[in-house]
């Protein structure tokens, strides 16, 4: 895995661990958080992050 893949997945795991975390507390314990707030802030960046991680694992593929 190289260096940049590793970021990307890295990045990708801690947004997805907050975003669930955040939501399980949202939903089940108290709803303090607005859900576009926890949307925009969490969910949309946790997307990005895994679709940026699945192009340069394509890229490095294709290289292959």
């Amino acid at each position: 895995m190289s260096q940049e893949e590793f970021s990307w997945f890295l990045a990708f795991i801690i947004l997805a661990s907050i975003t669930i975390g955040l939501t399980i507390y949202q939903y089940f314990f108290s709803p303090i958080l607005n859900k576009l707030f926890l949307l925009f802030v969490f969910q949309i960046p946790t997307i990005v992050a895994f679709m940026a991680w699945l192009i340069v694992r394509l890229k490095i593929l294709w290289k292959k």
